[in-house]
């Protein structure tokens, strides 16, 4: 970048750090020569995406030379229904990353302070610094949020608090008892984002859920959710927030219009009707962690059990060579050195053909 553009850039993008997404399928295959390639690295859905889904899309394609509707009227309606709530309790996104920006756009001023644990879901850092705020790190304990941390570091600057729960990468979750005490202990206004992408994966019944908390009127706590995981529109990109109302009118006032597309609209839609699909991921996510903990036990590999549907698993200080190798043989997974774990990779739960590919693989590159 030249000098001359440096210096007419917004104050701090110059040092922010630009996302790097994993390597493609088509990537690989190309560079291995290989046929076939298991990408188990950014936690989408084996089973691809909801029939239901995809035929609402291919039906909204009719209309694609009309701006889509601005408002996701549809969607907040069926989301309302789904969740308890009312449409104006919805914020609609390009992904759960547009949802985040907004959160932050509405809130954040230059120095107010964001409260990110550590490791988690960078974006919570990008948008915090992209608005000239300042990220606090709360480090984890034994690979989970420490939520009495968190609150000790709150001061009259805090302005939000990012919670990823079940948190990315270590797929660990607090229950809604921890979460009680920790909003009643609150001394200062702060807004709590809880990011719920993976709750649809929690086994039980003990993970605190946004729309609880909106329908007692609690508006510090904002949910957001994604179509990407458990619904497998990942490529849609759809996510939305769960606010009281305030709270969502602050984020349409941030917003690009038109922010998602008219396909994506429909597929989101029928994704919520397509209640088998939705039990079938969790039946197959559920079974596929037992399959993997099984195989990383019998290899003597040490995981942290997870609420999401991926693993955090230790492979040593060679664990990025050992993910270099892995993809060669054909399997793409998560070095998890961006996240301050050099020594682990995050591995995505698949179908048990995907599952057992993957364990064959890490069997060859450990010998």
């Amino acid at each position: 970048m030249s000098e001359a553009i440096e210096k007419l850039l917004r104050r701090g993008i110059g040092d922010l750090e630009v996302y790097v997404p994993g390597r493609s399928i088509d990537e690989v295959k190309a560079e291995f020569g290989l046929d076939t390639v298991e990408k188990m690295a950014g936690n989408e859905n084996p089973l691809g995406a909801s029939p239901k889904a995809i035929e609402a899309a291919r039906m909204a394609l009719k209309s694609v030379h009309i701006y889509p509707d601005g408002h996701a009227r549809d969607l907040k309606a069926a989301l309302a229904g789904r969740h308890g709530l009312l449409p104006e309790n919805f914020f609609v996104g390009n992904g759960a990353d547009d949802v985040l920006q907004n959160i932050a756009r509405a809130f954040v001023n230059e120095g107010d302070e964001c409260i990110i644990p550590s490791p988690t879901f960078h974006p919570y850092t990008t948008v915090t610094e992209i608005m000239g705020g300042v990220p606090i790190v709360s480090p984890l304990r034994d690979f989970r949020i420490d939520l009495d941390d968190v609150r000790a570091r709150i001061t009259g600057r805090t302005k939000l608090i990012f919670l990823c729960n079940p948190n990315n990468p270590t797929g660990t979750c607090f229950r809604r008892d921890a979460f009680d005490s920790f909003l009643a202990g609150l001394s200062e206004p702060v807004v709590v984002v809880l990011d719920e992408a993976y709750l649809d994966f929690v086994e039980g019944h003990g993970a605190p859920r946004s729309e609880s908390y909106i329908q007692e009127g609690k508006e510090v706590v904002v949910g957001v959710r994604t179509f990407s995981k458990v619904y497998g529109l990942a490529g849609f990109r759809v996510g939305y927030g769960i606010g009281r109302p305030a709270v969502i009118r602050a984020l349409h006032k941030t917003k690009d219009p038109f922010n998602v597309s008219g396909p994506s609209l429909a597929a989101a839609r029928g994704a919520l009707e397509d209640e088998a699909f939705y039990r079938k991921t969790r039946e197959t996510v559920h079974a596929g962690k037992q399959q993997l903990y099984t195989g990383l036990e019998e290899r003597g590999l040490e995981y942290v059990p997870a609420e999401a549907n991926f693993i955090l698993v230790r492979l040593g200080p060679a664990a990025s060579e050992q993910a270099a190798r892995l993809m060669a043989e054909g399997v793409i997974v998560r070095p998890c050195g961006s996240f301050g774990l050099p020594e682990h990779i995050r591995v995505t739960v698949g179908t048990e053909e995907q599952n057992e590919k993957f364990l064959s693989a890490l069997q060859t590159v450990m010998s």
